[in-house]
């Protein structure tokens, strides 16, 4: 076969192709309910590994807060879309596939925390609005921004117990390796020396997380 009759791949081609899978949503119409629950489990398992690597980077030393953070953002904006289905499937489905603004983290945050708004108490629904946004401007930072970065001491605990707050609110099973690596973000972060934040309550949730775990291993096919 000579030169010119040779087949070649077309990076033209397979980008319109997947272009074209993106903007192709009705293999989710008539989406029922045993659907819908391989789908939430198809993606609290990419949350969990996420979760994982996050735990698997700091027990390697591998402490780097650009990477963390990075990892933490996009942990989040997985975890906030899983509470935004669960809220309300149509709604929310409707405004992401309509909308392409609709998609990304601020939009989701808003999505969530108007639900949650319904649920907490003043002060843990401020402190949740807190941390949401403080992951957003920290995953948005460290993304696109590699001269200088910022951490604080106080703010991983803050993570971990938002993180659980959402688990337990919209009952989301976790293989129970994983609620260990939450449970272990919280407690491993509390700290008896310099000044903390002004506790809120969030115990009430922290404490109920062993009840949403799976006694499965993270890397199974079979959930």
């Amino acid at each position: 076969m000579s030169e010119d009759e040779r087949a070649y791949l077309d990076f033209e081609r397979i980008r319109n192709e997947h272009i074209d899978f993106y903007k192709d949503y009705t293999s989710f119409d008539d989406f029922n309910d045993k659907k819908k629950e391989c789908f939430f489990t198809d993606n609290l398992k990419i949350f969990s590994q996420y979760i994982y690597l996050i735990n698997s980077l700091r027990n390697e030393n591998i402490i780097d807060m650009k990477i963390n953070y990075s990892l933490f953002g996009m942990a989040y904006e997985f975890l906030l879309k899983i509470c935004a289905l669960k809220i309300n499937w149509d709604e929310y489905f409707e405004s992401y596939k309509t909308n392409h603004r609709n998609r990304n983290y601020n939009y989701v945050k808003e999505y969530v925390l108007a639900d949650l708004d319904n649920k907490l108490s003043s002060e843990q629904y401020q402190r949740s609005e807190e941390i949401m946004t403080f992951v957003q401007l920290q995953r948005n930072h460290f993304v696109h921004n590699l001269f200088k970065g910022m951490d604080h001491y106080a703010i991983p605990k803050q993570m971990y117990e938002l993180i659980a707050v959402l688990v337990v609110i919209y009952k989301l099973s976790l293989p129970k390796e994983v609620v260990a690596y939450i449970q272990n973000g919280i407690n491993n972060n509390s700290f008896s020396h310099g000044m903390d934040f002004k506790e809120v309550g969030f115990e009430v949730y922290t404490d109920k997380l062993s009840d949403y775990a799976l006694d499965i291993p993270l890397f199974n096919d079979y959930w």
